[in-house]
């Protein structure tokens, strides 16, 4: 009843007498046909209401809400009545007091205290969220990775609190010169993310030119008459020519920033002009790709975030072993595709509840060759065919498809293989129940040498504090 409701004036009585009292009120003697300066703003969804009943919402003694019922016979509220609504209304107002402030928390969680702008995990969410927006929409988007120079060196001449006020300058710098479409974040110390939606490599690098322009034009040092050792170096990387998965995109945008640090302070480069991964990279093959990928989690809904979840612990596992950029393009793209066969398994092994018979393996088994042969199909990602069709060797040869044993199998489908085991465990699954991270590797330590590379595994012993 709605907006009948908000304009009749009986129940604008009835909030004022609530506001006013801070408890239940009644109306039981409201009968269908009030005297006409009442009738006004009575509706065919009013008129036969013969009671009305204000409940006040509280949550610590504060009015948050009102709730108004009417009746369609005329009845008395007795106190047993009117205080069942009252208790009922301060456990509604206290549930809804609870999820705002859940609702702020989380909000605050995702922010910079000391810039205001949004943190690395809100970048990483942005991320996944324009990816597929630009699979929808067809346009492409940049991210910028961006690192202000010569921070340490500004802070020990001017001290801890002039660095931050460089940082918060910069801050403001992003606010105001980036559209209110585009996402800034404060990564870490003194690095910075920005998403930039609709907007492709060329552009962003004329965007961050502008930003540092601005910047080192505003925010002078102490005296103004000493040159700033402060500058803004910047890596750009582009969805989907240079990347298809949000890891991807951090990562790249990430060594061609070190790259513009390296090379010369205060400066762009772009990941393009690095010629360490492909750049040709079509909206077509992208789209296939995770339509691909969302099938086969849409077929085993267990598995919903399982591809990603492969991906980035791929990653942090090859960056822990200094695996290079190319390498971890490779690794991050081939993660994240490695059960596409799948889409070839029927349904109903996917899910089913009880152990597989051994035709059914069989036929399981077959998703990696599967993969690799739907990976060879874009043209792009046929370097990535023997990694997704191996990630399911076991270190003592025992694995599938090819039995390959130790350093044999790709070092990037060892890699694969641990994540993958990983991450599955950790997931309820239609045949057993989710392990904790703890239980998980420690299953992992006890197949160290037969499944799993022994090297690796120590690897992820070493990195598990960054695995939740």
């Amino acid at each position: 009843m709605g907006e009948a409701w908000d304009k009749n004036p009986l129940t604008a009585k009835i909030i004022a007498r609530v506001m006013e009292t801070g408890h239940i009120v009644t109306s039981p003697d409201v009968i269908c046909k009030p005297p006409a300066v009442e009738n006004r703003g009575r509706t065919p969804e009013t008129e036969d209401i013969e009671a009305l009943v204000g409940v006040p919402l509280k949550s610590r003694d504060r009015i948050i809400g009102i709730i108004v019922g009417g009746f369609q016979y005329k009845r008395k509220f007795s106190t047993e009545d009117t205080d069942l609504l009252e208790t009922l209304g301060c456990q509604i107002g206290d549930a809804i007091h609870h999820t705002q402030l859940l609702e702020k928390m989380d909000k605050v969680s995702l922010i910079d205290d000391l810039t205001g702008l949004y943190n690395r995990q809100y970048l990483e969410e942005v991320l996944e969220n324009e990816i597929d927006r630009s699979l929808r929409c067809g346009n492409s988007f940049s991210l910028v990775m961006m690192d202000l120079d010569g921070l340490k060196t500004y802070i020990d001449r001017f001290g801890r609190q002039s660095g931050d006020c460089a940082l918060q300058a910069l801050a403001r710098t992003l606010k105001l010169e980036l559209r209110k479409m585009d996402i800034a974040c404060r990564c870490s110390g003194d690095e910075f993310g920005i998403v930039l939606p609709a907007t492709d490599a060329q552009k962003a690098q004329r965007v961050v030119d502008r930003i540092r322009a601005v910047f080192l034009e505003t925010f002078g040092v102490k005296s103004g008459h000493i040159e700033s050792p402060l500058g803004l170096s910047a890596g750009i990387t582009q969805f989907p020519q240079a990347a298809v998965t949000a890891q991807d995109m951090l990562y790249l945008a990430d060594s061609a920033l070190y790259c513009a640090k390296k090379n010369k302070r205060n400066k762009s480069v772009l990941i393009s002009d690095l010629t360490i991964v492909p750049t040709s990279q079509t909206y077509r093959e992208a789209q296939q790709v995770y339509s691909l990928v969302k099938f086969v989690e849409g077929k085993e809904l267990f598995t919903l975030g399982h591809a990603k979840n492969v991906s980035k612990i791929s990653g942090l596992l090859g960056k822990e072993i200094g695996l290079s950029v190319q390498e971890l393009y490779e690794l991050h793209t081939a993660a994240f595709l490695h059960d596409i066969g799948k889409s070839r398994v029927p349904a109903s092994l996917l899910t089913k509840p009880d152990e597989l018979t051994r035709e059914e393996r069989e036929i399981m088994k077959n998703h990696s060759l599967e993969g690799a042969r739907l990976v060879a199909r874009a043209t792009e990602f046929r370097g990535l065919v023997p990694i997704v069709k191996h990630h399911h060797e076991k270190y003592d040869g025992t694995g599938y498809p090819n039995g390959l044993k130790g350093d044999k199998i790709p070092l990037l489908s060892r890699i694969i293989c641990i994540a993958d085991a990983f991450d599955t465990m950790i997931r309820h699954r239609s045949y057993s129940a989710a392990k904790s991270s703890k239980d998980a590797l420690n299953e992992i330590c006890k197949c160290s040498g037969t499944q799993f590379d022994p090297r690796l595994v120590s690897v992820l012993v070493a990195i598990s504090g960054s695995l939740n």
